[in-house]
């Protein structure tokens, strides 16, 4: 007999089932029945907590990129333990210590990453076959990640990305 379990628990299991599918097999394998497979679940199970096909992609693309944006501000929470630091020098040095500090993931995780490079590819395509739109949506929005640079001070700048603050000084 099937296990109940809560709507939200539920989702993350056939998420996950989504995500095993696509790192192993890569986002064209990921149908329904394929999903429900995976979860030891049926078909209506699946469509009973995703309307679709592509809600339950969207849903595992997003829990994709909150992994990796976790992995990131680990990753960069360790500059803020970083010495003071100046120039061009030191900026390189606020980088070297986030990446490094992140790496470990990527290395643990080798299906996740090639599964992001699959994601931004087929993102890429579906966008230049539908005249610019971003994933084909209607409003042709998408979500961008930036960080700039602003004044902090007189000799000091700052940059946000995944939650730490850089600063340096030119």
């Amino acid at each position: 007999m099937l296990n109940r379990l809560p709507a939200d628990e539920r989702r993350r299991q056939l998420i996950g089932a989504a995500l095993a599918i696509a790192e192993r097999s890569g986002v064209a394998a990921v149908t329904v029945r394929a999903v429900a497979e995976e979860a030891g679940v049926s078909l209506g199970v699946v469509y009973y907590c995703f309307d679709s096909k592509e809600e339950l992609v969207a849903a595992t693309g997003e829990t994709l990129v909150e992994q990796l944006s976790m992995s990131l501000r680990e990753g960069f929470a360790e500059v803020r333990k970083a010495p003071e630091v100046t120039g061009v020098d030191g900026l390189r040095t606020l980088i070297h210590i986030g990446l490094s500090g992140m790496w470990p993931f990527v290395e643990a995780t080798p299906g996740s990453q090639l599964l992001t490079y699959e994601i931004t590819a087929l993102a890429l395509r579906q966008r230049a076959t539908t005249g610019g739109r971003a994933g084909g949506s209607p409003s042709g929005s998408t979500r961008r990640w930036t960080a700039r640079p602003s004044p902090s001070s007189t000799s000091a700048r700052s940059s946000r990305a995944s939650g730490s603050q850089f600063r340096w000084r030119r």
